[in-house]
């Protein structure tokens, strides 16, 4: 698992424009890779959290996009990481949101 500070892009659908919106923040993300059994191979998995640095209200919501170092205008849903869960940790001495990703890295091992 690796803890590093990273730019950070989040994308979210909007249905009544058809396409998605972003914002950007400054995140530290802590990130672990694997491998898992998916159709007949073995892929590259990736997940963990990110922790955002912000008093804002809601920044993202399960089904959101997160990308890292990305100026991208749309996800690409290969490589990003769908958010899956979304904790409030806005109080105490380090008020932050907690994303809880899952992505995968595309790269079909074997098969």
């Amino acid at each position: 698992m690796t803890g590093a500070n990273k730019k950070l892009r989040i994308f979210h659908y909007e249905r009544g424009a058809g396409g998605y919106s972003f914002a950007d923040y400054d995140c530290t993300a802590y990130l672990e890779e694997a491998e898992a059994g998916e159709s007949g191979g073995v892929y590259r998995k990736a997940g963990g959290s990110l922790r955002v640095m912000t008093n804002a209200a809601a920044i993202a919501a399960p089904g959101d996009w997160a990308a890292l170092y990305t100026d991208r205008e749309e996800p690409d849903k290969d490589k990003d990481y769908l958010i899956t869960a979304v904790r409030d940790n806005r109080r105490g001495g380090l008020p932050h949101w907690r994303l809880i990703i899952n992505g995968r890295a595309g790269a079909k091992i074997n098969s």
